[in-house]
């Protein structure tokens, strides 16, 4: 992850490098354990069905909503080698970053060199009462994610831009509470692309999701 970002983190937990990690990093979050990934998993893909137009739209076309709608659900063919799932059920950025924060009623951060470091707010419900501290972050490498306790008041990266275009007005709030953290968060991260002379994405290129 950004380098700077190392003083702001708490703490990391590493979880079992099964194919079902991005989803069992959101388990232990939000349900204290990380064994409970398929619950994860089953209300993400009620979210999708709920709300099938809006994620349609964010999607762009029914090819990919297909395609995350699958993921979510039961596989019918073996797993990989040692138990793994299959790539085609792996969470992925920026695809499911919009249900998993939705479902949460969290703000979901990716934070990777891998890629670009993005936010995801809810689509749609009233902000929590205290809105900046209700964020789950996954950190990533390339085949695998973690769990990164973030300090209080830390800097996160920019949304993804999808978001304002697609959430309701009450979710809209949510921007203003976090508005000067991912400020922070931009202005460290070009003072670290200039020292490293590397560029890395603070966007999200939403054609081109990680896959992990």
């Amino acid at each position: 992850m950004p380098s700077f970002m190392q003083r702001y983190i708490e703490a990391i937990t590493n979880v079992k490098g099964d194919g079902n990690c991005g989803y069992r990093v959101i388990a232990l979050d939000s349900r204290n354990n990380e064994h409970d990934f398929q619950l994860i998993k089953d209300d993400m893909l009620n979210e999708l069905m709920l709300h099938e137009d809006d994620y349609l739209n964010i999607y762009g076309d029914e090819k990919r909503l297909t395609y995350i709608t699958q993921a979510l659900l039961p596989s019918k063919r073996k797993t990989r080698h040692g138990g793994v799932a299959l790539i085609e059920k792996w969470f992925t950025f920026p695809d499911m970053g919009h249900t998993a924060a939705s479902i949460l009623n969290r703000v979901v951060v990716n934070l990777t060199k891998h890629g670009d470091c993005v936010t995801f707010f809810p689509l749609r419900g009233s902000t929590p009462e205290d809105p900046s501290s209700h964020i789950v972050c996954l950190g990533s490498i390339p085949g695998h994610y973690f769990y990164v306790k973030l300090k209080d008041g830390c800097p996160i990266p920019l949304m993804c831009p999808q978001w304002r275009k697609h959430c309701s007005p009450e979710a809209a709030a949510w921007e203003s509470y976090i508005l000067d953290r991912q400020t922070k968060f931009h202005e460290l991260m070009k003072a670290e692309i200039g020292d490293n002379k590397t560029n890395i994405g603070v966007g999200s290129k939403f054609d081109d999701p990680l896959v992990l």
